[in-house]
């Protein structure tokens, strides 16, 4: 312990109240049991930063910014800009947003309109063949949350394209099909 106040583990010279030299493991378990990455932590609880009673592993209130090129830039208020490739469901995404599993939706909503639109992408549609890009419409939790139309589709598998129908236009030709539930009123 320094005159000032300043403690230091590892160190003789800490420059902050608190200064660690090498790594730190946090917990009943990890600390007796597990070694800390060199100048690193881990940690077996949950971590808040920015609040004091964390819900979940990772609890973080205010904004967070990712990335060698994004750190010390202020993010959006109460939200999280990255820098590079984002994974949801996979671990090696290959582009900026990269989605992987069975369910393949993102939902748009508005608070203030009880349906909300989704987007999804699949790679076997059970009505109408192959797979392909949908542009649905749902109802929002409070209204149900059921599917409600399918606003546009994109069959990937027949070639085909289908506006206010799930079932597209079945000509030699390929076909699009705008209507409702196979009746086209134009293709």
């Amino acid at each position: 312990m320094e005159p000032g106040g300043n403690v230091g583990i590892g160190t003789t010279i800490p420059k902050s109240r608190r200064g660690i030299k090498g790594g730190v493991a946090v917990g009943a378990t990890y600390s007796e049991t597990n070694v800390a990455p060199a100048d690193g932590l881990i940690v077996q609880g949950s971590v808040g930063i920015g609040m004091t009673t964390p819900a979940n592993r990772l609890d973080v209130y205010g904004k967070m910014a990712v990335g060698r090129g994004y750190a010390g830039t202020p993010g959006p208020a109460d939200g999280l800009v990255v820098q590079g490739h984002v994974g949801i469901g996979t671990t090696v995404p290959e582009t900026l947003l990269d989605l992987f599993g069975a369910d393949k939706q993102l939902f748009f909503s508005n608070a203030s309109v009880p349906t909300r639109a989704a987007i999804s992408l699949n790679s076997v549609r059970p009505v109408g063949g192959g797979g392909g890009l949908h542009f649905q419409r749902y109802a929002t939790a409070a209204n149900g949350g059921a599917f409600q139309a399918n606003v546009m589709t994109v069959d990937i598998g027949n070639e085909r394209v289908g506006i206010g129908t799930i079932t597209r236009v079945r000509d030699s030709l390929g076909g699009l099909g705008i209507g409702r539930s196979g009746v086209p009123i134009l293709s």
